[in-house]
Formats: C-alpha cells, sequence, structure tokens
C-alpha cells in the first residue's frame, strides 16, 4: 500500500488568476443555468440582462454581469472557503474521486 499527499486549496488562497478564471466560469453558469431564477430573486442580475435587451448586446452580458453582481459573486465565492476546496488549477477537489 502507498499513500498519497494531495495539496488542495481554499478559493482565497489560489492564485489571482484562477480566482478570476472561476468567477467567470461561475457567471457563466448563472447566466446558462440559473438565469431565471436570478433574474426573478436578484435585482442586481435583473438589471444587468435588461441593460443586455435594451442595448441589443447579448455578448456583453458577462460583463453586465461582473459590473452590476461582481463583488456579491465574488463574496459568495469567498463565503464557500470551508465547504469546498480546489486543486491548485481551479479544479474543484473531491473525495469521490479518491
Amino acid at each position: 500500500m502507498r499513500t498519497v499527499r494531495i495539496k488542495v486549496y481554499r478559493f482565497s488562497e489560489l492564485s489571482e488568476q484562477v480566482q478570476n478564471r472561476l468567477f467567470n466560469q461561475r457567471v457563466k453558469e448563472m447566466i446558462e443555468y440559473e438565469r431565471e431564477e436570478h433574474y426573478n430573486n436578484w435585482p442586481q442580475f435583473k438589471k444587468a440582462i435588461d441593460k443586455c435587451e435594451r442595448l441589443q448586446t447579448p455578448w456583453f452580458l458577462q460583463e453586465y454581469v461582473w459590473d452590476y453582481c461582481g463583488d456579491a459573486i465574488m463574496e459568495l465565492l469567498r463565503s464557500e472557503d470551508n465547504e469546498r476546496e480546489y486543486y491548485k488549477d481551479g479544479r474543484v477537489f473531491s473525495d469521490d474521486n479518491l
């Protein structure tokens, strides 16, 4: 038998580059899979969607969400520090993979 050690990190311990990539990934997931829920329940997210539609610039939706909701989303990711662990490259660590 052998022992394998794996380093895992909290969101706040990851590099800024990896944190930004995870942030962008989270925004994409919100837009793609949770859009209606956030639109109905999060006024700032609704403002971002409405601005995108009003200006007819769907390619900027992620940037609008960043502008209106970025601080809250980053805080959400930081608040998950005790619940979620990552590999150094940002992949989510799961005990199931061991």
